[in-house]
């Protein structure tokens, strides 16, 4: 790989990182690479991800927490009954004030 290309990479990861954490960025401590929040919340710990040897590769791991957060929310049982209920509350709430 070329290192456009390979920026390019990092660049898209960064990206999508940043569209779920506005504010991320990488830091290098003695351990290696991580990215945090702008809160200060390592996101790579939240799934128990090591640091990395580059900030690429802490970018890409970033990544897959956002991609396996995003996965998880969509497909939790409790997540579809909650907006099963407050959709159903929300459409008879609209239908009382039309009355």
């Amino acid at each position: 790989m070329t290192i456009k290309k390979i920026q390019e990479k990092i660049d898209k990861a960064k990206a999508k990182v940043q569209k779920f954490y506005p504010g991320a960025y990488c830091e290098l401590s003695d351990e290696g690479y991580t990215i945090f929040s702008k809160d200060d919340e390592d996101i790579l710990s939240e799934y128990f991800l090591p640091y990395t040897k580059s900030a690429a590769e802490a970018w890409q791991s970033a990544l897959l927490t956002v991609k396996t957060t995003q996965q998880f929310n969509r497909t939790h049982p409790e997540r579809l009954v909650l907006e099963l209920t407050e959709e159903k509350e929300s459409r008879l709430k609209n239908k009382r004030i039309k009355e």
